[in-house]
């Protein structure tokens, strides 16, 4: 169920995380920081699924002789998500930020810095959105606190993250039948 939710409804996802869980269980194609996209690609970007791997990708530091795409410091976070290099990259995010609605799974939201300073930058010309984090229990004020320098404007709790996978692509399939249902009466 966890493939499925990550393989079958999102067009791109934005992982914090180095390791490759996603792009050897997904058909995404994976793109790091620190590259120049050219606009081509974002012009068709709905014609692909795309993994951006914002704090790195570990296999890369393997054969790469630099370390600037692996980021694990504050400084790093920063440094990565202000660098004229990841112009493009820092403003889809940004878009995203302002105008869509955000689900965090699987990240706690404690120390983010370049998500942190997204917000901060975003905050005043924010649409009708919800940034949703995904969590089992309900944050404690202080952690409130923490999540709302992320924007986060909604939790949603879960008894069972296996089962909130299922239950989510079983929800998404029906709302979908339904849709299709309504569009081809015949």
């Amino acid at each position: 169920h966890k493939i499925k939710f990550v393989n079958s409804y999102w067009k791109y996802i934005y992982t914090l995380n180095v390791d490759d869980a996603i792009e050897n269980n997904t058909d995404y194609v994976k793109v790091l920081t620190y590259l120049s996209l050219n606009k081509n690609f974002y012009d068709n970007i709905n014609e692909k699924k795309v993994l951006f791997k914002i704090h790195g990708d570990a296999n890369h530091e393997l054969i790469s002789d630099t370390n600037e795409n692996i980021i694990f410091s504050e400084d790093q976070y920063l440094s990565s998500i202000t660098n004229a290099k990841n112009t493009t990259l820092k403003n889809h995010i940004y878009s995203d930020y302002k105008q869509k609605n955000i689900l965090f799974v699987g990240c706690g939201l404690a120390n983010e810095p370049d998500l942190r300073h997204i917000f901060n930058d975003v905050k005043n010309d924010l649409a009708s959105t919800y940034r949703i984090l995904l969590r089992s229990s309900l944050p404690s004020k202080a952690e409130e606190r923490n999540l709302k320098k992320y924007g986060i404007n909604t939790i949603l709790l879960v008894k069972d993250y296996d089962l909130f996978y299922k239950d989510f692509s079983n929800s998404y399939e029906k709302e979908k039948s339904k849709t299709t249902a309504k569009l081809f009466p015949h």
